[in-house]
């Protein structure tokens, strides 16, 4: 057999391994060498594969095996994790939504729950250590962080929440007024929610006034805020015992478009129903 059949016969079968999904790494793209490449792919494949057939253990067991090549310095496994993070958080953040403009009922609870069990996916690849974390897109690190934020079973995940939420608040660029409005109404708004889901509500309600300042600075220019933001102002006001500016901040929220969900939330809140 000739050396090129010879390499066919040794390659063919890696390169039919590692065959990822459309927004998943290839061989070759990622990492400083073949067998960096080669494992970080291999890992992709086998969570997607997982995924696909509900074994969120399985998912879990590889992000830790990835996560130890990334503590040992491999940039190949950083760049599969966050692509992987990336890309599960996407497609929950978009399955969020949709559920958001969904009545209250069995089809919202279905979507909710994929969503749910996507951010997991996703938060399975999360890396441990710190200075890798850093290198990963802040959008991310918010949509992973808010998502703990708002579903924490424990507090445990508030607080990683709150440290998601924080580092993405550092990493969001704040060099002009567009980067600042986006920075304000997204990392810092769900770090605002993250320490009032931790208990935090002074420092909760200072964080969701500057978000607000913020917001009003640029309102000229981008619009007025979401009606999310707004709504968390008044629940952190109403916890912190300022009824009436609660109350005022969620009439304001009405008005903003909320989705059908925040409108059922907002309208109990109204009625002084606590949620």
């Amino acid at each position: 057999m000739n050396r090129k059949a010879w390499m066919w016969v040794l390659l063919a079968p890696m390169i039919g391994g590692c065959a990822a999904s459309s927004d998943g790494p290839s061989l070759g793209n990622i990492g400083r060498g073949f067998a960096d490449d080669f494992a970080g792919a291999r890992g992709y494949d086998r969570a997607t594969l997982a995924l696909s057939r509900g074994d969120l253990a399985r998912v879990q067991e590889v992000g830790r095996a990835l996560d130890k090549r990334i503590t040992g310095g491999s940039h190949g496994a950083l760049s599969v994790a966050s692509t992987w993070m990336q890309a599960r958080s996407n497609e929950a953040m978009s399955l969020d939504m949709s559920a958001s403009q969904t009545p209250d009922g069995f089809d919202r609870d279905q979507t909710r729950r994929e969503s749910n069990r996507l951010y997991r996916a996703a938060l399975a690849f999360m890396p441990t250590d710190v200075r890798a974390r850093r290198q990963l897109d802040p959008v991310t690190l918010n949509s992973l962080g808010y998502f703990l934020a708002e579903r924490g079973q424990n507090r445990a995940q508030l607080q990683q929440a709150a440290d998601l939420t924080a580092l993405a608040v550092e990493l969001s660029p704040a060099t002009n007024s567009a980067e600042r409005y986006s920075r304000a109404l997204g990392p810092q708004d769900s770090h605002a929610w993250a320490l009032f889901k931790l208990g935090q509500t002074s420092k909760a309600l200072e964080t969701q006034i500057a978000v607000l300042s913020t917001a009003s600075e640029e309102s000229a220019k981008y619009g007025p805020p979401p009606a999310e933001v707004v709504y968390h102002l008044g629940a952190i006001l109403r916890v912190a015992g300022h009824e009436e500016q609660a109350r005022a901040a969620f009439r304001v929220a009405l008005g903003l478009a909320p989705s059908v969900e925040l409108e059922e939330l907002l309208r109990s809140d109204l009625e002084g129903q606590l949620t």
